[in-house]
Formats: C-alpha cells, sequence, structure tokens
C-alpha cells in the first residue's frame, strides 16, 4: 500500500517556525481526511474510535483538546518508507538555487507529517479530529529526496511538494493483516 501527499506553498528553509509546519499540517489533514473515506483505508476511522480498544487497537492520540488519527502507527504494527519530491521555485533570470536549504524544508515537510507529540506543537486546541500520516517520524525506514526546479514559480520559497509513503507491515497481526503487502509506487 502507498499513500501519495502533495503540498504547494511556501516552505521555510533556513528559518523554520511552527506556522509552517502548521499550515502544511492542514494541508495533509485534508488529503488523509479523504483518503480515510475509501474502502482501502477506512480502517483508520475504525480503530481512531475510543470505544473499540477492547477488540481493535487504539490508534487515536489526544494532545492538546484535540485528537491526532495516524495512518502509519507501531499500535497497528506498520511503518513506512518515504519517497520525498521537492521541486524549488526559481528567481526569473536566476536559475541556479544557490543557498536555498533543502535539509531543513525537508525537516519542516516530515514535522508536518507526524503527530504532535506535546502541547507547544499545536496551534490550536479545539476538540476537533485531524488526521496525520504518522505517530511518530521514528515509524520512518527510509527517506529519497529529489529536488529539482519549478519553471512556474519564481519565488524560491514556493514549493510543489510530492510526498509518497510505501505503508509496510513491521510484524503481521489479526488487526493489520488486511493491509497486504506494500506495493511499489516508485
Amino acid at each position: 500500500m502507498h499513500i501519495t501527499l502533495t503540498y504547494k506553498g511556501p516552505v521555510q528553509g533556513n528559518a523554520r517556525k511552527q506556522s509552517d509546519v502548521w499550515r502544511l499540517r492542514k494541508s495533509f489533514h485534508k488529503q488523509l481526511y479523504k483518503l480515510s473515506l475509501t474502502n482501502e483505508f477506512e480502517y483508520v476511522e475504525k480503530y481512531a474510535n475510543q470505544d473499540t480498544e477492547k477488540s481493535h487497537p487504539n490508534i487515536g492520540i489526544d494532545v492538546a483538546n484535540s485528537r491526532y488519527v495516524p495512518f502509519i502507527t507501531s499500535k497497528m504494527k506498520t511503518r513506512c518508507s518515504l519517497y520525498v519530491r521537492v521541486f524549488r521555485g526559481v528567481r526569473q533570470y536566476n536559475p541556479v538555487l544557490g543557498n536555498v536549504d533543502l535539509d531543513n524544508r525537508v525537516k519542516t515537510l516530515i514535522d508536518a507529517l507526524r503527530a504532535p507529540q506535546q502541547i507547544s506543537e499545536t496551534k490550536e486546541s479545539d476538540g476537533t479530529v485531524r488526521y496525520v500520516l504518522l505517530e511518530d517520524d521514528s515509524l520512518i525506514d527510509g527517506i529519497t529526496v529529489k529536488s529539482d526546479h519549478y519553471l512556474d514559480e519564481e519565488d524560491e520559497g514556493v514549493v510543489l511538494a510530492i510526498i509518497t509513503a510505501n505503508i509496510h507491515l513491521a510484524h503481521a497481526t489479526w488487526a493489520n493483516m488486511h493491509l497486504g503487502y506494500p506495493s511499489a509506487p516508485f
């Protein structure tokens, strides 16, 4: 199984801010929510319900009066590898990207993919349910990052990111067997 998420907009490199992570997390939440409504990922909603703890692992995470529901979680014994494609905007007449900080941009993307671990990592605590890809970034087995020019964008602070998570089982259980074997999205 795999999940592909996209984001187009500003991602800071050198000066990462919590507001950047939150903006990305909200964008990914919208996509993951739509995915949770599909037959393939309907288990996420089922296992996020607190009332199912006896028969299924409860994968929901409560932080600052909000509930975060990860698709990849240690309770489901799932892990993933990430393939990140980052297209960076280029200034007009200057196709050389010079001092753009790619590694911190990738760190910002990964922070936005995971559930917050503490109150200081949240921006809103309104009691809503938010979908995230990862319970924790320790569930990532490997990362491949490719970067290229985004020729439609002149602002080098704007990126088009395409992130594919290849989900696999760390350990097969009755609760996760329906996830099957990983597919090869790239």
